[in-house]
């Protein structure tokens, strides 16, 4: 089975899976595939790696989602493109979540947080997930 991947961009611009698959992988950042299509795949190392798939109709997307990514909404955009493209309805979808860096081991500037306070999410300070001490 052929593999599709991105050359990611940290942004959320979606790249629909087809044969034949190009010579050079295409810039994005979200990758939707549907059944018998190529398999995709998204790397992550600090970035949060997304991957949804549709129970009903047996479509896939696997996401990149850096903080621009998150801040450009890649879990929603993801969303609404297999709604456009596939006609998948949100109640048929499971996700799951990949591992990715956190707040209690990676510290941010200003300048991110002005980001995603300008995209309109809360100022509220994020909680660690491991208790300290």
């Amino acid at each position: 089975m052929p593999l599709l991947r991105l050359r990611q961009v940290h942004g959320a611009v979606s790249v629909i899976a087809e044969e034949p698959l190009p010579a050079e992988p295409p810039e994005g950042d979200i990758l939707l595939s549907r059944p018998g299509g190529p398999a995709i795949a998204v790397q992550g190392a600090d970035c949060v790696p997304l991957l949804i798939a549709d129970r009903r109709r047996g479509v896939v997307a696997a996401a990149h989602a850096g903080w621009r990514g998150l801040v450009q909404g890649v879990p929603a955009q993801t969303v609404r493109r297999m709604r456009e493209v596939y006609g998948s309805a949100p109640a048929d979808l499971v996700a799951a979540i990949g591992p990715s860096v956190g707040a209690c081991c990676y510290e941010v500037g200003p300048d991110v947080a002005e980001a995603f306070a300008a995209a309109g999410f809360s100022r509220r300070p994020c909680a660690c997930a491991w208790p300290t001490g």
